[in-house]
């Protein structure tokens, strides 16, 4: 049993995304250590910086950062960059050219210019997941400094046993941001066909790692071909980054089937679902869904997850939608009261299923 209950846990955090796209002539490649981002000694990157004040310039979750806070389980979200985060709109690239869209990309994400070449050129989703799981695997143990430790966990008993045995462990849970890990959702160009059995089977493989996904999000910033997802990006970003296709649909039948092979527990342990970056209508069905769920089957009901959200001061759903979410729906409010963040009767129907909020 765990008796220090004085710490404190990161249920939804990227360390290994910038670590594992860090190149290695860097010199620096763990996820123990801060990686600088130089995209921003440039005019275009102070420029794309002043736009989004809030981008840090060094990597902020690195695990040294967390022992240094006192964190001791954090949740290691791995995330394949998506195809929409590689390439800008049309417009913003004619302006400025590729190189300086370029270098605006590596300002958002914090991926070396090599790198993002490396990224376009693949075409698998899923060997991009294999390779940051591998990465994540690898590096376990001591770190670099030899004063702190971390050790994948796949097991509430695992965890306890890690803090228990060790203080100076972290103990890291898998999680994945983007269903589109499973190989879905590639641009039409890269002549890529989604199935339900190339799917399937990628989700039985994540299943049968030593510590698989505790909860996965089935959509994020782009379409992936199995749910709607909604507005995420401010004003600047939206400017250059295309979210269009597929924004606020709700979830079609091969997301369906993405769903029940997650959360089925003859191919392994049920992977749960994490409803952020989800449109409303998607959110509403998969409510549904659980709701009906979990009246059938009372001893083994699905926990509804949403990791990192704020509240929109909205009392329904239906209030979140009835304006678009722009500059002007935040004016008059003390929220960020578009509808990627949560109304009230979400709240209440995540708690009733047990649930979990971040």
């Amino acid at each position: 049993m765990i008796q220090d209950r004085d710490f404190f846990v990161d249920i939804h955090t990227h360390p290994t995304l910038r670590a594992y796209n860090t190149p290695v002539h860097k010199g620096v490649r763990n996820l123990w250590e801060a990686t600088e981002n130089d995209a921003f000694e440039t005019p275009i990157s102070r420029w794309a910086r002043l736009k989004t004040h809030e981008m840090a310039k060094s990597s902020q979750a690195n695990l040294l950062s967390y022992a240094a806070g006192n964190v001791r389980v954090i949740f290691d979200s791995l995330y394949p960059v998506e195809k929409g985060f590689l390439r800008f709109r049309k417009l913003p690239t004619a302006l400025v050219g590729r190189a300086k869209s370029d270098e605006v990309l590596r300002t958002v994400t914090g991926i070396d210019g090599h790198q993002l070449d490396s990224l376009r050129n693949s075409n698998n989703y899923f060997q991009e997941l294999l390779g940051q799981y591998a990465f994540l695997s690898k590096g376990q143990g001591k770190s670099p400094h030899g004063n702190y430790a971390y050790r994948l966990v796949g097991s509430w008993a695992e965890m306890e046993t890690v803090m228990t045995e060790d203080p100076n462990c972290i103990a890291v849970v898998v999680t994945v941001e983007g269903a589109h890990a499973f190989n879905c959702g590639l641009p039409e160009e890269a002549g890529h066909s989604s199935s339900i059995r190339e799917l399937a089977e990628n989700i039985g493989t994540v299943k049968s790692w030593k510590a698989p996904p505790f909860f996965i999000n089935l959509a994020h910033h782009f379409y992936n071909e199995l749910c709607g997802h909604t507005r995420s990006f401010k004003p600047v970003m939206h400017q250059a980054f295309n979210q269009k296709a597929g924004l606020n649909l709700g979830i079609t039948n091969l997301g369906w089937s993405v769903i029940h092979e997650m959360l089925a527990q003859d191919n392994g342990r049920r992977i749960l679902l994490d409803i952020k970056h989800m449109s409303v209508q998607s959110r509403q069905e998969y409510y549904r869904f659980v709701e009906s769920y979990n009246r059938l089957n009372p001893q083994g009901k699905i926990p509804i997850i949403c990791s990192h959200t704020g509240v929109n001061e909205f009392s329904s759903m239906a209030a979140s939608i009835q304006k678009k979410d722009s500059k002007g729906k935040m004016k008059k409010s003390y929220f960020h009261n578009w509808a990627i963040n949560l109304s009230d009767e979400e709240i209440r129907i995540i708690h009733s299923t047990g649930g979990l909020i971040g």
